[in-house]
């Protein structure tokens, strides 16, 4: 019997917005691909520009260390679904940071500014004291454990929260964090968002797949 002859392309790149729209991929295999890219995006593609501006040694090497680390990309000619999840990781990476460029310093906060000390001899002794002056005890304030999961320690929330999904999403910590989503505030916010905000969100903005989604939305939900 002759060889198989490897699957070609019938889409046009646009129309390939995520490896879900892949014909002949089984899950497992869209959760591996969909988990490669970004660590492979980073290596392989240090330059922030879109695909058509790589160098087209960068992108052979890409193309057969994907083939590699993932053999049923073997079935399609040229690896290409991997380079439909790549061009849309290099301009949605690409859009992020200008977007990020672009974003306006914030403004320091509205403090009242202190009192530079008066100089002089009084100005070294500290006030004594008052006698018989009780100071009241203030209650510690609670804090929500999601404060505590903002910067640097963010993406280290986020992708906890994605591995207690079932099945575990941590691969997609980057995509969260390049979407925004870059700590526990930013999951509690996204968790009280409507069942249509959400499905908008996880599967337009951020490009997941049906399965995906409902698996993050069940985890949002329990939040």
């Amino acid at each position: 019997m002759p060889p198989n002859r490897p699957i070609e392309r019938s889409l046009p790149w646009n129309d390939l917005r995520s490896a879900g729209s892949i014909k002949g991929l089984s899950i497992e295999e869209t959760e591996a691909l969909r988990g490669a890219i970004p660590d492979a995006a980073e290596h392989y593609f240090p330059k922030n520009a879109p695909w058509s501006e790589q160098s087209a040694k960068d992108i052979v090497a890409f193309l057969e260390g994907i083939a590699k680390k993932l053999p049923f990309l073997q079935r399609y000619k040229n690896a290409w679904p991997a380079e439909g999840c790549m061009r849309r990781c290099l301009t949605q990476r690409r859009g992020v940071m200008r977007k990020t460029q672009n974003q306006p310093e914030p403004k320091p906060s509205n403090s009242v500014p202190l009192r530079r000390p008066t100089r002089g001899l009084n100005a070294a002794q500290p006030a004594a004291p008052r006698r018989n002056r009780q100071i009241p005890q203030m209650p510690a304030p609670v804090v929500s454990p999601m404060v505590h999961s903002g910067a640097p320690n963010g993406e280290a929330f986020v992708r906890a929260f994605l591995l207690s999904t079932h099945p575990a999403m941590d691969h997609l910590t980057f995509v969260f964090i390049h979407h925004g989503v870059i700590d526990g505030v930013c999951l509690e916010v996204l968790a009280k968002r409507s069942e249509k905000e959400q499905k908008n969100f996880l599967q337009t903005d951020l490009g997941l797949n049906a399965m995906q989604a409902l698996v993050i939305r069940r985890a949002l939900s329990e939040m």
